[in-house]
């Protein structure tokens, strides 16, 4: 999801193996999903955010102020309590 109003804005996304998931939030809202998902090893060799998968071009016009990675899925309230302690 783009957000263009110029704000900071808290984005997750969740991926659960557990239950084949994926979930997207926008200040702790659950905006998208994907159910029955096999989801196989998360490779971080070359992680790159903001850019397309081909590198040549960077489409999100934005600053990444916070980027984490969890050895585990977050829970809705875990990305409801996140969201209110880094969105102002």
């Amino acid at each position: 999801m783009v957000t263009t109003d110029g704000a900071f804005h808290c984005q997750v996304l969740v991926f659960d193996r557990g239950i084949g998931s994926i979930r997207h939030y926008v200040d702790g809202i659950e905006t998208a999903a994907v159910t029955q998902v096999s989801l196989g090893p998360l490779k971080l060799n070359g992680l790159v955010v903001g850019a397309t998968q081909a590198l040549d071009t960077f489409g999100a016009k934005a600053t990444v102020d916070d980027l984490r990675l969890y050895r585990r899925a977050l829970g809705p309230e875990e990305v409801l309590m996140l969201s209110r302690q880094l969105v102002p």
